[in-house]
């Protein structure tokens, strides 16, 4: 007893104490006060019977220590009622604080595997689940509770029970904790009977019923769909990379087929059956201009004049455009929303975005329907984020028809080049792969949604850009100069003014001798050369005597770009022009190239020289 109550004094010291007197320092298992009437030995005196508990005893140095008290009542003879007890004290301390560990321990256990993301289910031997945390009960749409007893092949897609209760049985024979079905794509049944894409890893535990199987599952759901906009997004842009350089080229070949064509039917008389020859020869090319473009749109490597413009106001312009192109049977409905905003992009481009859903829908609404065109503003913190559209508000247009629909097959390749449903010769499958590339080179997403038999949906995000200030009145057109400029300052040898110099590089043959052509007969001085390097070498000292240069924007060894830096570390007022079918007018790099004029490939012979004439004229304006 005086362990017990661990006092410095005599055992006789503590005869005569009671232990009612001694009951504010004894505490139930809770660390509560101790109730006399809980006492085990006011208990056994009471009832006669033995009675016993665990008790806390606050000592006299402050510690606490556990007894496990077990009063037994005195009696005078058996059919007497007792006239007192006598309590043993064992001393379970230790046993105590073991314990409290333990359930210390249960509960953080029980509390992480509550609050687990993934599914945690443990499954007996014969094959029953014990146990299932909350996450159980959202991945298989149902509740936790109710899934302990239930064989865990109610949650293996039909037809691969019996497999699964092999692998199990193989499993068994060498229980380690591993992942569950490497290298195969593994599926669970929910609630509802849809299956879902999962991974699983298994783990023998070792309970107090005997050995159990813990499962971890895992639902990819959401990252097999993440994964498949990545690898999809990764096959457009490799493909617009070949369908960019494939356009890139062709576009050479254009330039010189319409540049040439030009030269020779301005040779001939209007009614020379030849002319009319040439001409046809001419409106093939544009086409094949077109469809370039289209591609290029696609690759995100066309040529772009991009502007502030209100969304709303876009779609209001297009759509008397659009009713016509539609016809009587499909119903145009637009829901213009306040307050959309502003988006920076090229207005030709936007109206063939809206164009080519138009048509898309059209096609896909044979005996009439419905095409909703809204426009909404959305806060990116409200997006997507793997829609990677920065700003800070987000301009929405989404395009609804109630259409046929696309299945997922046809949905996986929607934007790809050249991919059409339509009957051979009907369509040329680049509406939708050049709407997906412009979006991107606007700096905007896409995304479509489709049902059979429901519709589809595109919805486009374009980051939203503060609304221009006001426009100034625009200054008078300048005069065109003249291919003849002034000489230079401290020229000797000049009298009055003198041929303009063209500097011309062009690494595709073709192009360069149809520029030099068309630039000599307007009646300026060309130097050329078929790259950077030779460019540089040809001007040596001799670069205050070129009035301008005409520069391809992608070439070999050099690009366009950083020959004219090259030359403005001597010259800095040299005028550049860009020629170029395949660069963004973001894209042109390069300190001090702001100024420089992007000419788009193919041209006509007047533009090259109009704009050659403006640039020269701007220059000694």
């Amino acid at each position: 007893a005086r362990r017990a109550w661990n006092v410095v004094r005599r055992d006789h010291e503590l005869v005569g104490v009671t232990t009612q007197g001694r009951a504010d320092l004894m505490l139930d298992e809770d660390g509560a006060p101790l109730r006399a009437e809980d006492h085990p030995g006011g208990r056994a005196l009471a009832d006669g019977v033995a009675a016993g508990r665990t008790i806390g005893i606050r000592r006299t140095d402050g510690t606490i220590g556990w007894m496990e008290a077990r009063s037994v009542p005195l009696r005078l003879a058996p059919d007497e009622a007792p006239y007192g007890v006598v309590t043993s004290l064992s001393d379970v301390t230790e046993r105590k604080r073991h314990e409290d560990e333990l359930r210390l321990a249960e509960r953080r256990v029980s509390s992480i595997l509550e609050q687990a993301s993934d599914a945690i289910v443990g499954v007996g031997l014969d094959g029953r689940i014990t146990f299932a945390n909350r996450a159980a009960g959202e991945i298989f749409g149902c509740d936790p509770a109710s899934l302990p007893g239930e064989a865990i092949d109610t949650l293996v897609p039909e037809g691969l029970a019996e497999v699964h209760a092999e692998r199990r049985e193989a499993y068994l024979g060498r229980p380690v904790a591993r992942p569950m079905g490497v290298g195969l794509e593994l599926t669970a049944r929910r609630r509802d009977g849809m299956t879902i894409p999962v991974e699983i890893s298994i783990s023998p535990v070792e309970t107090p019923s005997g050995l159990e199987i813990y499962a971890t599952v895992t639902d990819v759901t959401e990252r097999r769909r993440i994964e498949a906009e990545l690898l999809q997004a990764a096959k457009m842009d490799s493909i617009g990379r070949l369908a960019g350089g494939i356009a890139h080229d062709f576009n050479n070949v254009l330039t010189a087929i319409m540049g040439y064509g030009q030269i020779v039917i301005g040779t001939l008389p209007a009614e020379s059956p030849a002319a009319g020859d040439v001409r046809e020869i001419l409106r093939a090319a544009d086409r094949a201009a077109e469809l370039t473009r289209q591609l290029l749109g696609f690759a995100r490597k066309s040529v772009l004049d991009p502007a502030i413009h209100d969304l709303n106001d876009l779609v209001a312009t297009m759509e008397p455009f659009l009713r016509r192109l539609l016809g009587e049977q499909v119903a145009l409905v637009t829901r213009l929303g306040a307050d959309v905003g502003h988006i920076r992009v090229d207005r030709s481009q936007m109206d063939q975005v809206l164009i080519n859903l138009a048509v898309n829908a059209r096609d896909a609404m044979p005996d009439g329907g419905t095409l909703v065109i809204e426009t909404s503003a959305l806060d990116p913190a409200d997006a997507d984020e793997l829609l990677a559209v920065a700003g800070d508000r987000l301009a929405v247009l989404r395009v609804t028809d109630t259409g046929l629909g696309m299945s997922e097959a046809v949905l996986a390749h929607a934007f790809e080049p050249f991919f059409t449903t339509k009957p051979f010769g009907e369509g040329t499958g680049l509406g939708l792969a050049t709407t997906y590339g412009i979006v991107r080179q606007s700096g905007g997403a896409i995304r479509v949604a489709s049902t059979p038999g429901e519709g589809t949906s595109f919805t486009i995000y374009f980051p939203g850009t503060p609304a221009p200030a006001p426009a100034p009145a625009p200054a008078p057109a300048p005069a065109l100069a003249p291919a003849t400029v002034a000489p230079a300052a401290g020229a000797v040898g000049h009298a009055g003014r003198r041929r303009a110099t063209i500097l011309v590089v062009e690494d595709e043959e073709s192009v360069r001798a149809l520029a030099t052509k068309m630039l000599e007969r307007a009646g300026y001085q060309v130097l050329q050369a078929p790259n950077g390097a030779a460019a540089i070498s040809l001007v040596g000292t001799r670069l205050d005597e070129v009035d301008l240069l005409l520069s391809d924007v992608v070439m070999p060894g050099m690009r366009g770009p950083e020959l004219a830096a090259r030359l403005h570390a001597e010259r800095p007022s040299l005028p550049v022009v860009f020629m170029s079918g395949y660069l963004g007018v973001s894209e042109k790099g390069g300190a001090g190239l702001d100024d420089a004029t992007v000419l788009s490939k193919p041209f006509a012979p007047e533009e090259l020289l109009e704009t050659i004439a403006a640039k020269l004229a701007a220059s000694v304006a």
